[in-house]
């Protein structure tokens, strides 16, 4: 069956993607990612501060998936919104700063997004930043 060839084909190429994967490109997707007493589990698809489970909607947990992922690095809201929402919907820069305040009250100081004016945002352990 021509189908399930393709499929068998798809899944081999997938393996030999992953056994060609580094150590270091494997760390990249670690599943438990911790930041001070704030606990981010991509495999539980869930996020803790200390003890307290986190109630984060679909859109706030991918951005904080976002923002973690580039700890001490600007994203810039073009680059959240690309990965933030679907071709389809209709996203402009208040819906982001929105889930942006929504995740800072969530987060209180145990994740600083700081706003960098201009270009986009930039998630740092708390104490890290830098004053402007």
């Amino acid at each position: 069956d021509l189908a399930l060839e393709r499929v068998q084909r798809f899944a081999a190429m997938a393996d030999l993607d992953a056994a060609n994967c580094s150590a270091e490109e494997r760390e990249e997707y670690e599943p438990h990612i911790a930041i001070g007493n704030l606990v981010f589990d991509r495999g539980a698809r869930s996020a803790r501060l200390g003890e307290k489970l986190l109630h984060l909607p679909k859109r706030e947990y991918r951005l904080l998936e976002i923002l973690i992922g580039n700890v001490g690095t600007v994203v810039s809201k073009g680059e959240i919104a690309s990965q933030l929402f679907d071709f389809d919907d209709e996203a402009g820069d208040n819906a982001i700063e929105l889930y942006i305040g929504r995740l800072r009250r969530k987060l209180g100081s145990a994740l600083v997004i700081r706003t960098v004016r201009g270009v986009g945002y930039i998630a740092e352990k708390s104490g890290s930043g830098s004053e402007c």
